[in-house]
């Protein structure tokens, strides 16, 4: 039995899903790097002036990598948010970004190779990007309101019956599509898994739910919150843990200008 006086079996596991309400965002600045879980969000724009080094930041491999995208506005989302990545993880670890072994889990998550009780998490849409890291594991995920979408050709294949009904019922139908979308994402994230057909079956509506693990990838108590990062950008944390809760924090530009001696290279 768990803390909330529910039996969890060890093949099922137990999602409680719910809306954040309004986000304290705290400075980046003020984080001491120690958050059971931590968020942070920064914002995108592909006029910037002055972009960092990559090479401080990236392995060469990264750098060549980020060059399969034909667009140079996608290419640069991905560097800035593999940087974030790197600089985060150093940050949680003391290390040099650089030093930070990330490898390839489940469904290409990104993990920390040498740094077991750390996970982490990225995520980006539009403007924004999200990283998240956690003591447990974490899956992000955002996505800007496009008001243009055809997402009722969506919805008989990934949302429920009941999911179905409540984004149908609402006055802002796309909207409600979007905040479930990113909570289904989070949590398969989370799990290490992806979209398939068991994806109808990730809950994402208001409450407890209970799944048998043969129909999804997580085992345990998993916890999905709902939250917004800016006007019409929905997003969802999912982790594997339902008594801890994360903090939010905005980075800026200055997050990559760091006093790499002190790190040490490992």
């Amino acid at each position: 039995m768990n803390a909330l006086g529910i039996n969890v079996m060890h093949d099922s596991c137990l999602i409680v899903c719910s809306d954040h309400g309004p986000v304290k965002w705290l400075d980046w600045t003020s984080c001491f790097y120690k958050d059971d879980i931590a968020v942070f969000r920064f914002y995108y724009a592909e006029d910037k002036t002055h972009e960092p080094d990559w090479c401080a930041l990236l392995h060469t491999d990264e750098i060549e990598r980020s060059w399969r995208y034909h667009r140079r506005d996608d290419r640069l989302r991905s560097l800035y948010t593999r940087s974030l990545l790197r600089i985060l993880a150093g940050k949680f670890t003391n290390q040099n970004p650089l030093a930070i072994r990330l490898t390839k889990g489940l469904r290409n998550k990104p993990e920390l190779s040498d740094n077991i009780g750390w996970h982490i998490n990225a995520t980006h849409s539009g403007n924004w990007i999200l990283v998240a890291v956690g003591k447990f594991s974490v899956g992000i995920d955002i996505e800007e309101v496009k008001s243009d979408f055809t997402f009722t050709d969506v919805l008989p294949f990934s949302f429920s019956i009941h999911e179905r009904k409540y984004i149908e019922d609402g006055e802002q139908p796309l909207v409600r599509f979007y905040e479930l979308w990113t909570k289904k994402e989070a949590l398969v994230k989370a799990f290490g898994s992806g979209i398939d057909e068991t994806f109808p079956q990730v809950p994402a509506l208001t409450g407890l739910h209970k799944r048998e693990t043969t129909k999804l990838a997580g085992v345990g108590e998993w916890t999905i919150n709902g939250f917004y990062v800016a006007d019409e950008y929905p997003a969802a944390i999912a982790y594997n843990c339902s008594s801890r809760h994360p903090q939010f924090y905005t980075l800026d530009p200055d997050i990559f200008t760091f006093p790499t001696q002190k790190y040490e290279m490992i």
